[in-house]
């Protein structure tokens, strides 16, 4: 039995769902459920990986769902952020306005300054939902039961770090978090560890630690990511999580309010009906019954904020393996996709950021 326990600080906003609708509550099973998540896409991706179905989901259910059999592994919170870090009300991060309808009825809108963050988080701007404050410190404690194992988990919780989130909106740079301090007698050699180190180092030497592990390839050479339309761009560091989010959330917001793009109808999977989607990149109207659906299994696009050298880069990682979004028309006559490949390009020209064989060491 291995031990390894990770001492976390959070960098963005935290957002947890409790059975009050008031409250967050931060529970150990949804960061399996997270760490499950990049299990399956090292799994996927990876040379040595699981490639036949039957196989991939027995495996999957005998390492998260053992059944009557013993658990592989433990993963939960050994020490939960302190109450004074649940703050209620996240208006309190942005600057905001209060504005007054025609029927006298108050609304509040958020400063030019922080719309990009506002459209990535629009569902939590309540006043009266909790959420966990940036800076708040909790323990993470990783227990492995069966040593062959190991190697895998631990790689999971790698990309789960480098590329994820915890909470709900993990995907939109909710939930990034800093690993402080590692403790551990049993586990002292992983790429994990080895990441931890170079988190005061420079944005140079994260590309280098990246291409060493493999976890991208440079062009012509071999890919621990196999499927090569997997994308990652690190964009310049900033001084603050706030700029770095907003810098995202108004790349997205520009993309869809370059002409007023709306989806008349849509199928029925989406359970949107006369709405413009929120936070996927869309082109094209249409006015016809929907001819199909889209198979989404989850958005490609994972938007986050990693804290390196005391600088907040953005980071953009694309995973189209995963799902079937792009250029599949969704409805009879004129032609309607969803242009992520568009928007990628579109976010490029945004500033002098680059893809990640380019990157800019801050």
């Amino acid at each position: 039995m291995n031990s390894i326990v990770f001492d976390c600080k959070l960098i963005t906003p935290l957002f947890l769902g409790s059975s009050h609708p008031e409250e967050s509550e931060l529970r150990s099973v949804g960061l399996k459920r997270v760490l499950r998540f990049w299990w399956r896409v090292r799994n996927v991706h990876f040379p040595g990986g699981v490639s036949d179905r039957s196989k991939f989901i027995q495996k999957e259910n005998d390492l998260f769902l053992p059944g009557g059999g013993r658990s592989k592994f433990f993963l939960y919170i050994s020490v939960r952020p302190d109450p004074d870090d649940f703050e209620t009300g996240i208006w309190n991060l942005i600057d905001s306005r209060i504005l007054e309808n025609g029927k006298g009825r108050k609304y509040r809108i958020p400063g030019f300054s922080r719309t990009g963050m506002h459209y990535l988080f629009y569902s939590h701007f309540m006043d009266t939902k909790q959420y966990v404050k940036p800076g708040s410190k909790f323990k993470i404690k990783l227990t492995i039961i069966d040593p062959k194992y190991q190697d895998e988990i631990l790689d999971a919780f790698l990309l789960m770090y480098l590329f994820g989130g915890l909470g709900i909106n993990s995907r939109k740079g909710a939930g990034t978090y800093e690993i402080l301090k590692v403790q551990s007698k049993e586990i002292t050699s992983h790429p994990l560890l080895e990441f931890l180190k170079l988190q005061n180092s420079s944005l140079s030497e994260f590309k280098k630690f990246l291409l060493e592990k493999r976890l991208f390839q440079e062009s012509g050479s071999e890919s621990l990511f196999l499927n090569r339309k997997i994308q990652l761009m690190i964009f310049q560091g900033r001084d603050s999580w706030e700029e770095a989010l907003e810098f995202l959330g108004k790349s997205l917001l520009r993309f869809q309010n370059k002409k007023n793009w709306r989806i008349i109808s849509f199928p029925k999977f989406f359970h949107l009906q006369k709405e413009k989607i929120h936070f996927l990149p869309t082109e094209g109207i249409s006015n016809q019954n929907p001819s199909g659906r889209i198979d989404k299994r989850f958005f490609p696009i994972i938007l986050k904020v990693l804290k390196i050298n005391g600088y907040f880069y953005p980071f953009l990682l694309y995973i189209p393996g995963l799902n079937r979004l792009d250029n599949q028309p969704v409805a009879k006559g004129e032609s309607m996709s969803l242009k992520i490949q568009k928007f990628l390009k579109s976010i490029m020209n945004m500033e002098s950021e680059s893809k990640f064989t380019e990157i800019i060491d801050k």
